[in-house]
């Protein structure tokens, strides 16, 4: 039902600032959560924010085919150690917590995820 159109991820200090561009395909059946991640260079989630797209401020009534969605998100990375950091992007089921299909037009991406960025700390 969405399509991801643009993402950057940009860290600075003890912040990271993700903003992901949606395009709606075709208004979903319930509301999607959006999760951007960040893992460690063991590839342990380090720091997450996981929340509705535009942080469900647009009710999904409103939702339309072609209408496009700015979600921005702000992590915390002030408890994170020195180390590479990659963030990633995915969508999931909030009534059962399964991963939404990411696919791209060379297919479905491995663990349904976007990775959008590395970071140095």
């Amino acid at each position: 039902a969405l399509a991801l159109t643009e993402a950057t991820a940009t860290a600075a200090g003890d912040a990271l600032d993700a903003r992901l561009d949606w395009r709606v395909l075709a208004p979903p059946v319930l509301l999607p959560a959006v999760f951007v991640h960040v893992y460690d260079p063991a590839g342990a989630l380090a720091a997450q924010s996981d929340a509705p797209p535009a942080g469900g401020l647009v009710p999904l009534a409103l939702w339309r085919s072609g209408d496009g969605l700015v979600d921005v998100r702000h992590i915390d990375l002030s408890a994170l150690p020195s180390g590479r950091y990659t963030v990633v992007v995915g969508v999931y089921d909030p009534a059962g917590g399964q991963r939404l299909a990411a696919q791209t037009a060379g297919g479905r991406l491995p663990d349904d995820i976007w990775v959008i960025g590395e970071f140095e700390r």
